[in-house]
């Protein structure tokens, strides 16, 4: 990509290599991989503190949301024109899809389908009245909550470079709000003179609530651009806070090239993960995937600027990398030497190992669920799918593609994503490109807190809607503020919980007085009230 630039703030520490292990992944996979202490510093952009601005004329949606069947052969988005670059996201049967739909080489526009069903039945297509312009590599992600259920955004368009930052309260209702979100809605802000050259983008999407570093905090934007004022390749980090702005961290004097990336956060542990496809760094890189993380520490928005905060590891030889972390278990599927490679670790990312899932594959994308990983890559032309089920040690390659008809997937970055059981890919059996839509990943359990009430304490509903059961989920119901002489915080676990089963948690006997604020987290999800403590009684709960 072409070298950028930004306010410089800030510089490039040194590395400390920790240690090194060369691990040989097969007959011709070796992978030499480094663990890193403090590679870079972040440093606050000057943009920090802009604030976002309502996008109040895209609010008049193109097409309607008509519940409709499924196309013939999975076809989601096809049309006169190409449909590309798919992204997706999940939590249980609510199944969100964005494609880009490239009209000409100079206007290209995100255009959504939702399930409310695991993909049985879709909604029309959903847009925006946006300008003329290019906007592509759309990303979503899910947030762990059902008030602020996605986040999502799309490259800049080069011509104007507004970046762009989308609400979702509801993947699956247009009419849902939250605070000053009516539907879903599209903020933006101006990185004209700061940014530009973006490369690649990718969300990570987070609950909002007391375990946010701050409130207003939905997850992180991680992009591969150019600092207009240095020229150089940088990585940008952009997230919202309820009072301060947008705050935007960057690396400020990398002196390499920046390709490629991928974040999530860990749900579970709120652990922040990206993963950054590099090269041509005479202090750092030559060609490979730098991994680093950092801890979301709740109510700190200086989270980023802890103390070695960041810890990473490099992989040298590694291309295309997509990452997923869950439940302290995290997983970074990459090419190299012509095979696909999951680098794995069950400690939170202390150590990892590494298994070759195939020999021969390209673009891989991974999702996960604890221990319960899945991948899709590319191979001469079809989709495959690799699962396993105890954290990356062992793989099984399904013996046939997704695709039912051969060798017409698109082998590009971006081409393939999976979210759960839910496969997306660009296909071009019809001549213009086409989304398809399929079920090829492994079950996975979906905790979500689906009511909250009153009475004497406090209770909770806990659903699971995914396909599997879940098993030694951690609970918690926490209340704050008033004076609360028993029962502040309650936590146990749910032993077991099939498909579609209810269980019922509660504080049990409390004693206090005043308002409180009640947190009720399970399973990496959360949910948010709040209510009037009188004695055992708490009254008024949403």
């Amino acid at each position: 990509m072409k070298k950028k630039q930004v306010y410089a703030i800030g510089a490039l520490m040194m590395l400390s290599l920790l240690s090194f292990q060369a691990v040989t992944l097969g007959e011709d996979n070796t992978v030499n991989f480094y663990k890193v202490d403090s590679p870079f510093d972040y440093v606050q952009h000057a943009l920090s503190g802009t604030t976002l601005k309502k996008v109040s004329s895209s609010q008049n949606k193109d097409s309607t949301s008509d519940i409709m069947p499924l196309l013939t052969d999975g076809s989601l988005f096809e049309g006169d024109y190409d449909f590309q670059n798919p992204a997706i996201t999940s939590t249980g049967q609510s199944v969100l899809a964005v494609a880009e739909l490239k009209d000409s080489f100079i206007s290209a526009d995100p255009v959504w389908r939702y399930s409310s069903d695991g993909g049985q039945t879709w909604s029309d297509f959903i847009g925006f009245n946006w300008e003329v312009g290019y906007k592509e590599k759309s990303c979503l992600d899910y947030c762990g909550n059902n008030e602020f259920q996605a986040y999502g955004g799309f490259l800049p368009d080069p011509s104007i470079n507004d970046f762009y930052l989308i609400h979702y309260p509801s993947m699956t209702d247009l009419e849902a709000t939250f605070n000053d979100d009516a539907g879903w809605t599209p903020w933006s802000f101006s990185v004209d003179g700061y940014y530009d050259g973006f490369e690649d983008i990718d969300v990570a999407g987070y609950t909002h609530g007391d375990i946010a570093p701050y409130p207003g905090f939905h997850g992180i934007f991680l992009s591969s651009c150019v600092d207009t004022d240095t020229g150089l390749d940088t990585i940008s980090i952009i997230y919202e806070t309820q009072d301060m702005g947008l705050q935007l961290l960057y690396w400020p004097d990398f002196d390499g090239q920046v390709g490629q990336v991928s974040t999530d956060i860990d749900l579970v542990t709120g652990e922040y993960w990206e993963a950054c496809e590099m090269s041509d760094s005479a202090d750092f890189i030559t060609d490979g995937v730098y991994i680093d993380h950092a801890y979301l520490e709740p109510g700190n928005p200086d989270w980023w600027g802890a103390e070695d905060a960041w810890q990473g590891f490099i992989f040298e030889g590694a291309h295309n990398p997509d990452i997923a972390a869950s439940n302290g278990h995290v997983y970074l599927v990459f090419e190299n030497n012509g095979g696909i490679v999951c680098a794995h670790s069950s400690n939170n990312g202390d150590s990892f190992s590494e298994t070759t899932i195939a020999s021969s594959g390209s673009f891989p994308s991974v999702t996960a669920n604890d221990q319960t990983v899945t991948i899709t890559f590319i191979r001469n032309g079809d989709l495959y799918t690799a699962t396993s089920e105890n954290g990356g040690q062992t793989w099984e390659e399904s013996s046939s593609p997704v695709n039912d008809e051969s060798g017409v997937v698109d082998a590009q970055d971006h081409s393939a994503d999976i979210s759960g059981p839910y496969v997306v890919w660009t296909d071009t059996r019809a001549g213009n490109k086409a989304v398809y839509f399929e079920q090829a990943g492994a079950a996975t359990p979906v905790i979500e807190v689906t009511s909250l009430s009153g009475g004497f304490g406090v209770s909770a509903v806990i659903t699971n809607v995914g396909g599997a059961e879940g098993t030694n989920i951690p609970w918690s119901i926490t209340l704050e503020g008033g004076l609360m002489l028993l029962g502040a915080e309650k936590s146990g676990e749910i032993a077991s919980i099939a498909p579609e089963e209810t269980v019922t948690i509660s504080t049990g006997f409390i004693l206090g007085l005043g308002g409180v604020d009640i947190t009720v987290s399970a399973g990496g999800t959360q949910k948010t009230s709040s209510g009037l403590v009188i004695l055992p009684f708490v009254l008024g709960v949403n």
